[in-house]
């Protein structure tokens, strides 16, 4: 209902946000490619659905990401399903040395190379001439491997998961990527030889018409300084400020409680289809000839002396204005400081497809990582 226009740019294409992890499997017959994104604390159940549904409807092409969350939910899952099949490039295989252990007592143990809260593993979704790139979840204690991204291509036996992926433990359940070995040595080689495999980096591309759909911005910053004019400046470093050091409008502001509160500056007409996009404050003041510099994240590009900049922090109390509620979400989420197992189920959505990380995420080369940030791509 909320999304008829959107949908009919994404051709004969259905998105759904919901709490259920049930898959309807009535639209496995009309439909030829389901996009999925889950949560970590929906991923298990997610997982056994899809696997199911590959068994019974082995020509449906099946993509799978995990990220923190689908509209600041920890408990929704989207898909997207389209009589289309997905273009999916960019693939590279997860390195799987670094897995969970079971001690004899049948306790987790982790065994790392690698900080178990980053992961390297990244989505990237095109939506007409848009791409985005969002982390993919840590799911660990989920499925014992540091990421859950896969894809699974219609009618190739080496994009089948395994038998034992279909057995009802969840030790069995995420083993798909010991596919079918490949073809042997004398056949030409597979264009799609990760089908089946866990991914490190995957590039889905929706089948949009809409070269250039639109773009709604919001987030929970609030300008702690009035409007400045850039008066010397070299590439992402601010030098002056209305002809002053432009650290000094950031050392004695009262607004900023605590020297980790990160600051965001925006800049007037910096960047096409954005109103005022926020860059991060990455260094600056203290002694020295550079002390009076401000460095702003590379994004910004090179700052143009005369161009007017305001300095903004996050607000706890604000909320994000997005306005209607269809298209794909994006958004930047808070970390999770509590486990909620049963977080209350919410309603369906339909026309609607979310994706959260707590590490922001990367629209069109711009990063988005304040709190709460959301961006809004749709069909005009």
């Amino acid at each position: 209902m909320l999304s008829r226009l959107f949908q009919r740019r994404l051709l004969s294409t259905l998105m759904r946000t919901s709490s259920n992890t049930k898959i309807d499997t009535k639209l496995c017959e009309a439909y030829k490619s389901l996009f999925v994104i889950a949560t970590p604390s929906n991923v298990n159940a997610l997982l056994l659905e899809v696997f199911e549904i590959n068994i019974r409807y082995p020509e449906l092409q099946v993509v799978f990401a995990t990220v923190d969350s689908v509209l600041s939910k920890r408990n929704y899952s989207s898909q997207i399903w389209s009589d289309k099949l997905l273009e999916v490039g960019n693939v590279k295989p997860l390195d799987t040395s670094d897995e969970l252990e079971l001690m004899d007592d049948g306790v987790s143990a982790v065994r790392l190379k690698n900080n178990w809260e980053l992961t390297t593993s990244t989505l990237s979704l095109k939506i007409g001439q848009n791409v985005a790139q969002i982390p993919v979840a840590n799911t660990l204690f989920q499925t014992k491997f540091m990421s859950t991204m896969f894809y699974l291509n219609p009618w190739e036996s080496d994009s089948q998961p395994d038998s034992h992926s279909h057995s009802h433990s969840h030790s069995h359940s995420h083993s798909h990527s010991h596919s079918h070995s490949h073809s042997h040595s004398h056949s030409p080689p597979n264009p799609h030889k990760w089908a089946g495999h866990r991914l490190n980096s995957l590039e889905v591309t929706l089948p949009i018409s809409e070269t250039s759909p639109e773009i709604g911005y919001s987030d929970c910053l609030r300008p702690i300084t009035e409007e400045l004019t850039v008066t010397k400046a070299v590439k992402n470093l601010i030098q002056n400020l209305d002809g002053k050091p432009a650290a000094h409008f950031l050392e004695k502001n009262e607004n900023i409680k605590s020297t980790e509160s990160k600051v965001y500056v925006s800049i007037e007409g910096s960047i096409p289809n954005y109103s005022k996009p926020k860059f991060q404050v990455l260094a600056g003041g203290g002694w020295g000839v550079k002390g009076g510099m401000l460095a702003i994240s590379p994004e910004i590009g090179d700052v143009k002396v005369g161009s007017t900049i305001r300095f903004h922090i996050y607000d706890p109390e604000a909320n994000p204005r997005i306005g209607e509620l269809e298209g794909v979400f994006y958004e930047r989420t808070l970390p999770q400081t509590t486990y909620n197992e049963t977080e209350p189920a919410g309603p369906d959505l339909e026309g609607v497809f979310g994706l959260g990380s707590e590490h922001g995420f990367v629209l069109n080369g711009i990063s988005h990582t304040s709190p709460r940030e959301i961006c809004r791509v749709c069909a005009k």
